[in-house]
């Protein structure tokens, strides 16, 4: 007799994650633990809209072992929103970890909700194999809504053969409230 059962949870993601994770260094020998992280968040496919709920997305394993770039780090962290909606500035260095010179273009896609506006430089570059280069990623929050939450979105970089997500974050905070 055949039982199945549904299991969810992060103790649950992180045996899934952990166990991917060894499988992937099996097929990537050589790469330290960062860049099998990078290798694992990248090429991961997004369900849901929600980066909060879903974080980076369902892993996809055979992508991640075919995959052209590792993005360190694998995600961005632009904080909490200051009330000026200034540009708030990170960096995410590139690595072409393949055998061939690669072509790249950086898309950037707001999710939810919308009102962050993110730009790259340089939006394309081209990586030899083993090269590195730097991105300087900026988001303006001007036109982002006073309501509490996360923004959330991603950079894609996109080329012949490659397609790396980059998943970003922004806090927007409960305005001061005096209770007193």
């Amino acid at each position: 007799e055949e039982r199945y059962g549904t299991v969810s949870g992060t103790s649950v993601a992180a045996a899934v994650a952990a166990g991917a994770a060894a499988l992937l260094a099996e097929g990537r020998p050589g790469t330290g633990a960062a860049g099998l992280h990078s290798l694992l968040v990248g090429s991961a496919q997004r369900r849901d809209l929600d980066a909060a709920a879903s974080g980076a997305g369902l892993l996809d394993l055979r992508t991640a072992v075919q995959q052209e770039v590792v993005a360190t780090p694998p995600s961005i962290a632009f904080g909490i929103r200051d009330a000026e909606g200034l540009g708030v500035e990170r960096t995410v260095r590139l690595e072409n970890v393949s055998t061939r010179p690669l072509e790249i273009s950086v898309q950037t896609v707001a999710l939810a909700p919308k009102g962050v506006e993110i730009t790259v430089d340089p939006p394309e570059l081209s990586l030899e194999p083993g090269e590195r280069a730097t991105l300087v990623v900026q988001a303006n929050t001007n036109a982002l809504s006073e309501r509490p939450g996360v923004a959330t979105g991603e950079l894609s970089l996109v080329g012949s053969g490659v397609d790396v997500h980059v998943p970003w974050a922004l806090l927007v905070p409960t305005p001061d409230i005096d209770l007193l």
